[in-house]
């Protein structure tokens, strides 16, 4: 599948929040950005025929991409009960049939496999101004052997390769990108709000 094929599919079907919260920081990952960060994964042989997990999964976009490129299994792990409703029938809709959805939160989530990719798009602190991102990167990197993760764009480099390193793993890829929020909160004045932000990719070091 393209790229652009799979952006396009994704706008038709993967729908977004129908309860957002704010304390979650419920913002869709537009099917643009996405499809960007999932198909640059399935080049680099990180999706076909592999066990897939989408940590802090929301309404499940980067777990069924995976799924429609090939995954052998993609877990999905969402602590909020509405949110997972939604991914539910996002996933009713595709029709897909290799997945596993769980309603847990994911630092408290011990897995009994280990999983080969995670993508991962935690709470990175745009309303709470708490960056909770690096407790979500640990727990990615305990359970996985890859891990693509969206991060603030001001976020330090120099910070994640020390982490990375620190945890056993190695950042591989790093790229800027844009997180476009769409008004869906009273609060917001724009009706779409562009924050850039870095995507890593990082390995375990064998």
């Amino acid at each position: 599948m393209k790229r652009k094929t799979l952006e396009i599919y994704l706008e038709q079907h993967v729908h977004s929040f129908s309860k957002p919260k704010v304390a979650l920081e419920q913002y869709v990952t537009s099917a643009e950005l996405a499809s960007l960060i999932i198909h640059r994964a399935y080049t680099l042989g990180d999706i076909a025929e592999k066990e897939i997990l989408d940590l802090c999964a929301g309404t499940g976009i980067f777990g069924i991409s995976a799924s429609l490129l090939g995954a052998s299994t993609v877990t999905f792990v969402e602590i909020d009960p509405d949110a997972a409703i939604d991914l539910q029938g996002n996933l009713d809709e595709t029709g897909l049939n290799n997945t596993k959805l769980i309603i847990k939160d994911a630092l408290n989530w011990d897995p009994e496999v280990q999983f080969d990719t995670v993508f991962l798009n935690p709470p990175f602190g745009i309303q709470q101004k708490v960056h909770r991102d690096v407790e979500f990167l640990e727990k990615a990197y305990s359970i996985s052997k890859v891990v693509y993760s969206i991060h603030d764009g001001n976020s330090s480099l120099e910070f994640f390769h020390r982490f990375a390193k620190l945890h056993g793993f190695e950042l591989t890829e790093y790229y800027k990108g844009e997180f476009k929020l769409p008004k869906i909160f009273n609060f917001q004045q724009k009706s779409v709000l562009k924050l850039p932000v870095i995507i890593l990719r990082s390995m375990q070091v064998k």
